[in-house]
């Protein structure tokens, strides 16, 4: 038999608009709001009551990949496994958009689309009273074993030790932000100014008129520094830009759970605009 094991962690992406011209070399940033500092966190279906609604969220999402999950019975006699980074947005209406993936296999990809798709409607996130629409991501790894099947169980990391931005006891620390109280908002602050220093336009995108949304997903290891680093946008060459700039990241002190170094996933979108 082989087990298909399901699992789960819920990562943070930063909205972040980045505008390019022929004329114009200078980067402007959006103001988008991440999942872990929004004023009112979408509302999953039975966490109206709950006082914790980001965290009921966060429980609400993991019980529904692992209510829905199916291990594809092909991909299973393939022996295809991996990661799926999956990313949508919540919008303004509760309602799952913009739904983007990548993984080792589309058989895979689809089994993630399957399940995402099956979200309910939830009320949607509010910042300063104003709804607006949220991005989420999180990457779901199927992996086999040659054990007999067993339930999959819900849970805030996955095998591997990863734990979600949002829910980690100690979020990675940024340089700089070793003597600041709130380390997440720094963190924060800080990823976006070294995409502002570091951005630089590719000529020959501009040339040919590419721009777009690129997804990056990065791993911030339990010694600190940046790995598996995995993106998707519209052309390779946006995507070459934004991991150049993802790969001059400095080395961190590495988020902790249970006073022990952990893995953290994090993951930005990065819009190229062309005026």
């Amino acid at each position: 038999m082989v087990l298909g094991m399901l699992f789960y962690t819920s990562c943070e992406l930063e909205s972040k608009t980045v505008d390019g011209s022929f004329n114009e070399t200078k980067l402007k940033v959006g103001s988008g709001i991440n999942f872990s500092v929004v004023d009112e966190a979408p509302v999953f279906p039975g966490c109206e009551n709950v006082e914790d609604k980001r965290a009921c969220f966060n429980e609400k999402i993991q019980k529904h990949i692992s209510k829905n999950f199916s291990y594809p019975e092909e991909a299973q006699k393939a022996g295809i496994e991996g990661r799926v980074n999956v990313m949508f947005l919540i919008d303004e209406n509760g309602i799952v958009a913009d739904l983007r993936m990548r993984g080792p296999d589309v058989l895979l990809e689809d089994e993630v689309e399957r399940i995402i798709n099956r979200l309910p409607q939830m009320q949607p996130a509010k910042q300063n009273g104003k709804v607006i629409s949220i991005p989420y991501s999180i990457p779901i790894v199927f992996k086999l074993d040659d054990s007999e099947i067993t339930n999959v169980q819900s849970k805030n990391y996955d095998i591997e030790g990863e734990f979600a931005f949002a829910i980690v006891e100690e979020v990675p620390i940024f340089p700089g932000c070793e003597n600041v109280f709130d380390k997440r908002a720094c963190f924060n602050e800080m990823i976006q100014a070294h995409i502002s220093k570091n951005f630089n336009y590719p000529l020959a995108a501009q040339e040919a008129g590419v721009q777009g949304r690129v997804n990056v997903m990065f791993m911030i290891t339990s010694i600190g520094v940046i790995d598996n680093i995995e993106m998707r946008g519209p052309d390779k060459l946006l995507e070459d830009e934004v991991e150049r700039i993802i790969k001059r990241l400095p080395q961190m002190t590495p988020g902790k759970n249970e006073g022990k170094a952990v893995n953290v996933p994090f993951s930005i979108p990065v819009n190229f605009k062309l005026q």
